[in-house]
């Protein structure tokens, strides 16, 4: 005689998940994320920094997304670079190209022959935050500087510019804040880019000088670890600076990127021993007289922490003040891995799993022939078998 039973069983084990990934790209250390540069997700089953990590700095694209099966070490000589990319200098040959963003983050705008760019992202008050044209006459005239992309803070304001008859060339404004760290789940972003320079007008030389361009904002990353996260080097993730007037004193400065997002989650502790930073970019500066035309400066970005107690060591971490809380997976619900079914033909004593996670297969199965084993005996003293 057989018949199928069917039994939900409660594995403890995955009462909350954490999903660190399939560990598929292995081992990761420095050399793995220069296989396919423009890779943004990484399933690995340990994580191991030694050097200078540089190919996510002004790289651009979407943000950086790190599973780790196990442990995260950082280590002394280790860096993860996501800053944004400095603006270009404004120049009287043509427009200063804006700083590239970091992974995940937003660039900064370019000049042109008159108002400069406003930088990219959520962080950018278009059209407010672009430097203006200071048209020239007898005497010099200086372009307004560009504001400065905000984040979880509002940079410090551009300087305006003079169009060389005592007449202000307002500046541009910074950009408004945006974003939470408890809403990274749904929306994790990188920092805005800066806003470029206004051009200005030299009497005594070329009549049109460009102005600067903006910094790129900070990227993002996120890395998940189910073990601990231990980091004695850097993860950095600053604007990129605002672009000066070079030797050009009519180029309005360009404003800085803001900072990015940090997020690290460890189903273990997180120990920071060293530097993890999301500051903005400073001000391009313009170096006439009265320093009129300066750049602004760009807001901090946004850091969250969790981890298995919530207790973060905060030495080396900047601004911003970091976000942290016990990390506290969400539980799984009873239509995936909660509820265990199991199949079992009792004739001839064996079980088979359905759609089994591979994390809980032998604890499941070592369950299930227990209970299995148990119908049987009981069934077959009955002689119902």
């Amino acid at each position: 005689m057989k018949f199928m039973l069917t039994l939900f069983i409660f594995s403890f084990s995955n009462a909350f998940a954490i999903d660190v990934g399939n560990g598929s790209d292995g081992a990761c250390v420095d050399a793995t994320f220069f296989i396919v540069p423009s890779k943004r997700n990484y399933q690995c089953t340990t994580l191991t920094i030694n050097t200078n990590l540089t190919n996510f700095k002004g790289s651009g694209g979407s943000a950086l997304v790190i599973k780790v099966q196990t442990d995260v070490t950082i280590t002394a000589l280790g860096t993860i670079d996501m800053r944004g990319n400095n603006g270009g200098n404004g120049t009287t040959v043509g427009i200063a190209t804006g700083g590239a963003a970091g992974a995940g983050g937003f660039a900064g705008g370019s000049s042109t022959a008159t108002d400069g760019v406003d930088g990219i992202g959520n962080g950018v008050a278009t059209p407010a935050t672009r430097g203006l044209f200071a048209p020239g006459g007898a005497a010099n005239s200086i372009g307004s500087g560009g504001g400065g992309g905000s984040y979880q803070s509002v940079g410090a304001v551009a300087l305006d510019g003079n169009d060389g008859a005592s007449g202000i060339i307002l500046a541009g404004t910074n950009g408004a804040t945006y974003g939470n760290e408890l809403n990274f789940d749904t929306s994790f972003l990188g920092g805005s880019g800066g806003a470029a320079g206004g051009s200005g007008f030299e009497n005594t030389g070329p009549p049109q000088w460009f102005g600067s361009a903006g910094g790129g904002g900070g990227g993002a990353i996120r890395i998940i670890a189910g073990g601990f996260i231990h980091v004695d080097g850097s993860i950095i993730s600053n604007g990129g600076n605002g672009g000066g007037d070079g030797t050009q004193i009519s180029s309005g400065g360009g404003g800085g990127g803001s900072g990015g997002a940090i997020w690290l989650q460890a189903a273990g502790d997180i120990i920071n021993n060293g530097a993890i930073t999301a500051i903005g970019g400073a001000a391009g500066t313009n170096t006439s007289v009265g320093f009129e035309g300066d750049g602004g400066v760009g807001g901090v970005g946004r850091i969250r922490l969790d981890d298995a107690d919530g207790i973060i060591n905060p030495a080396g971490i900047n601004p911003p003040a970091l976000h942290n809380t016990i990390f506290a997976p969400t539980a799984i619900s009873s239509s995936s891995a909660l509820s265990r079914q199991y199949a079992s033909a009792i004739a001839c004593g064996r079980v088979s799993i359905e759609h089994e996670l591979p994390f809980n297969n032998i604890i499941n199965l070592i369950i299930g022939m227990m209970i299995t084993s148990m119908i049987y005996f009981s069934l077959s003293r009955k002689g119902k078998i």
